[in-house]
């Protein structure tokens, strides 16, 4: 594969927003401090369901989920010196609209599995450069892994079904100033 072609495959695995959404972070470990928060366990990954009503005093966010059809949302939980092995996601979601809440010491790569297999080898490998308060698009069609160090990590995540392509949603993040 050509560094071209290589790079092009790279940037189809997420995209980075520029704009920052302190005021969503700071709402969300507000409602992280709540008692009576529920939280369950789905894919080895602890989540906490947030309702949609939670979204819809930020104007823009509010748009996002109306455009897009959001139905799911959640905080997702990692526990420190945790692996979350290389996998992608069920069909039913294929991009995820990702932003770090608190948790920096954690890693987040995508690849492809090596041509030559000699072991469990990933080849193409790229991180996910994760800035608390910024959200990351995510395409969850390609193999990722988690790794997380010494501390836990929460993480929004919004779900985005098959109906919606990775490079549509990347277009209106960039259009709507994301």
């Amino acid at each position: 594969m050509s560094y071209s072609n290589e790079r092009i495959l790279i940037d189809n695995y997420f995209f980075n927003c520029h704009e920052s959404f302190t005021d969503v972070c700071y709402s969300l470990k507000e409602h992280l401090n709540t008692t009576n928060l529920c939280w369950t366990k789905r894919f080895g990954i602890q989540l906490c369901a947030l309702p949609r009503a939670f979204f819809s005093q930020y104007e823009k966010l509010d748009k996002f989920f109306t455009h897009f059809d959001v139905k799911r949302q959640s905080i997702f939980k990692f526990y420190p010196n945790t692996c979350y092995g290389w996998h992608v996601d069920n069909h039913g979601r294929t991009s995820a609209l990702n932003m770090l809440i608190e948790g920096p010491d954690c890693h987040t790569f995508f690849g492809l599995p090596a041509v030559v297999k000699q072991n469990d080898d990933y080849e193409h490998i790229s991180e996910v450069k994760y800035e608390t308060g910024k959200f990351a698009l995510l395409n969850v069609c390609y193999p990722h892994t988690v790794i997380n160090l010494n501390n836990n990590r929460y993480v929004l995540t919004i779900s985005l079904d098959s109906q919606h392509k990775f490079e549509d949603i990347k277009k209106y993040l960039i259009d709507n100033n994301f």
